[in-house]
């Protein structure tokens, strides 16, 4: 399968836009396949937030397109922005007059998609208000309200009762909303020294996801760019692991700390809840496997001795080890007669014993033969 990479050719305006080579009806056209072949394959597009963000910025400057052919891929092209599964662009719109005279009165924005359709519940957060000539902040980490009259669910209002100067205003805001598997998540920051607002690096720069019910937290590490620009994007297709499966709420915070630093700070950025698939239990080998549970007692189980035989058995055995050593006794008296022969004895001493013994030996063998002799006959 090929697939045409088209920001090859692309250049940008102002650093707000983003434009492919060949005006309004090649941008559409080339955004709407991209989100297009997207769906269709299930996979996150090559597409980085802040490029997502830029293209939607043309297309929306593109309104009062006359064309036919451009009206018509600039409202396709939209409608694909707005109904995707990967990135949907959300749009923040003032929805007060530019001209406010009464401070008293809250400020409205409005929430939406690049069709000013609703994006549902959103945690919005009006981050700072800056009187552009003073650079005197007058509200930081104000909560927005939704605005119950509202049908299309994309209006939030904020105090601004702070705002005593008169002039131009800069305000900065953040929303929370939900992630899942095919999402991505881009946070860009930049840290200045307050008295020279010169940017420096520090040696520590986190962006932590902490669970609102479990206090589960992970890590990730944001990374300096050429231009000191800490950069943290989050692929959830990719570090879905690294969450272990647990869906819900998260805070997702900004931790900062260095040793020349002297008020490190920990602050909540936004709110986001993220819908993770369920990650299968992975085995634990059995010696790895850590079990505080009561061990059940170990009782020794010892053998049963065997059936004995019968008494005669072992005195038969008794007697047959026995016979041999009898044996051997009557043979070491001969020998103990050979050696009384030798020490004691002499030849006509030996001689009359042996007479002795030769007569009965003679008469009882001349019987024997002669018994013998006559059966024969």
């Amino acid at each position: 399968m090929c697939t045409v990479m088209f920001f090859s050719f692309d250049f940008q305006v102002n650093e707000l836009y983003l434009q492919l080579e060949g005006g309004l009806s090649i941008t559409a056209f080339g955004v709407y396949g991209i989100y297009t072949l997207a769906d269709k394959l299930n996979k996150s597009p090559n597409v980085k937030s802040d490029e997502a963000v830029k293209l939607a910025n043309y297309l929306l400057s593109r309104r009062n397109v006359q064309l036919d052919r451009g009206a018509y891929l600039l409202m396709v092209t939209l409608k694909k922005l707005a109904n995707n599964n990967f990135q949907i662009p959300v749009v923040f719109s003032l929805a007060s007059s530019m001209s406010i005279s009464d401070v008293e009165k809250p400020l409205r924005i409005r929430v939406s998609n690049v069709l000013g359709e609703s994006v549902g519940p959103l945690s919005v957060t009006l981050d700072a208000a800056t009187h552009s000539a003073s650079r005197e902040v007058v509200v930081v980490r104000e909560s927005l309200k939704r605005v119950d009259s509202d049908s299309t669910n994309t209006l939030y209002e904020v105090s601004i009762a702070k705002a005593k100067q008169r002039g131009f205003y800069n305000l900065a805001f953040t929303a929370g909303s939900q992630a899942d598997i095919h999402s991505k998540m881009e946070i860009k920051f930049k840290i200045k020294e307050a008295r020279t607002g010169d940017s420096i690096l520090v040696h520590q720069a986190f962006v932590a996801f902490v669970h609102k019910t479990t206090r589960q937290e992970i890590i990730f590490v944001a990374t300096p760019d050429r231009d000191n620009n800490y950069v943290f994007d989050a692929d959830f297709e990719k570090v879905a692991k690294d969450f272990e499966g647990l869906s819900g709420k998260y805070e997702v915070r900004l931790i900062i700390g260095d040793a020349a630093v002297s008020h490190p700070f920990d602050w909540n950025l936004v709110d986001v809840s993220v819908t993770l698939p369920a990650v299968p239990a992975q085995k634990i080998k059995k010696s790895e496997r850590i079990i505080y549970d009561k061990l059940p007692e170990i009782k020794h189980m010892f053998r049963e001795p065997e059936k004995r035989p019968p008494q005669i058995v072992s005195t038969t055995f008794v007697v047959l080890c026995a016979i041999p050593l009898l044996i051997l006794l009557i043979l070491v008296r001969i020998f103990g007669l050979y050696f009384v022969f030798w020490l004691r004895l002499n030849m006509f001493e030996t001689l009359k014993y042996l007479s002795m013994i030769g007569a009965v030996t003679f008469i009882s063998g001349n019987r024997l033969l002669r018994t013998i002799a006559a059966r024969r006959k």
